[in-house]
Formats: C-alpha cells, structure tokens, sequence
C-alpha cells in the first residue's frame, strides 16, 4: 500500500504501511521511526495483525502524544 507518514511532536517522522502476502487476505500493518527527517529508518516494527480481518491502507493520526493507527 502507500505508505502514510506523520510528524511526532518530537520531530521524529513515523510511517506506517500494510504488507499483504499472496493468495492470502489478512495483512500486516507494519511501522517505522525516521530521526533525520526521512534519511534513514529504524527497523520495521510489526504493529497490526489479525487473521480473522485484512489489515490494508493504514491511517496515522496524531493527537498530541498520542498517536493512533487505524487499518
């Protein structure tokens, strides 16, 4: 999918994106931390999976320190 990225308060980028493998319907959403404005990233870090749901298209909301993903 399109990978969506915010800007954390403390001025790191988050992006999230989905990885759906073939003849498979569930998906994982996956994420990962820029410190130098899209330089470099950190590792991916799984952060949704659900056999029984597809995971796709993966939405970042940030709500002070907070930060919400939707899939």
């Amino acid at each position: 999918t399109i990978p969506q990225i915010a800007l954390l308060g403390n001025g790191q980028l988050f992006a999230v994106w989905s990885a759906t493998p073939k003849k498979a319907a569930p998906g994982k959403v996956f994420g990962a931390f820029s410190d130098d404005n899209g330089k470099t990233w950190s590792a991916p870090k799984l952060l949704m999976s659900d056999a029984a749901r597809l995971m796709a298209d993966p939405n970042i909301l940030v709500d002070g320190n907070r930060v919400l993903v939707q899939a």
